[in-house]
């Protein structure tokens, strides 16, 4: 596809999409993105500045429910559909790595403790005058 075909062909799914034809089954049939094609353009919640500049400005534009124009960036040409948006992210998977990360401070604290009491306690210091 040459450039100039791809800005076309973004342009006028961005016309059927505003006509009111699904996000999803025109994501899956016509994105060229392995990762979020086959789920139909899916990117799920993810936190601001993920996706770099060119989305970001896209995205900072936008309502809930809103469709962006066609945008181009380094690699390809992107309309986006924002569906909602959150103060926080706090999805099951967000939540364990802030656990796993709380716990794993916990524990490295111990260990460095644990680590200098070793050292004290195999220590010899001799003192001569």
């Amino acid at each position: 596809v040459t450039p100039e075909q791809a800005r076309r062909q973004i342009y006028q799914l961005h016309e059927r999409l505003e006509a009111g034809e699904d996000f999803a089954a025109l994501a899956r049939r016509h994105s060229t993105d392995e990762s979020s094609a086959n789920i139909g353009g899916l990117f799920n919640w993810f936190p601001k500045d993920q996706y770099g500049p060119a989305f970001q400005a896209q995205l900072d534009q936008l309502a809930p429910g809103e469709l962006s124009q066609p945008f181009q960036s380094p690699g390809a040409w992107h309309v986006l559909l924002l569906e909602d948006v959150r103060e926080a992210d706090r999805t099951v998977d967000t939540l364990r790595a802030e656990a796993r990360d709380l716990l794993f401070r916990q524990k490295a604290e111990e260990e460095v403790e644990r680590f200098l009491r070793q050292l004290r306690g195999e220590s010899y210091v001799e003192i001569r005058l």
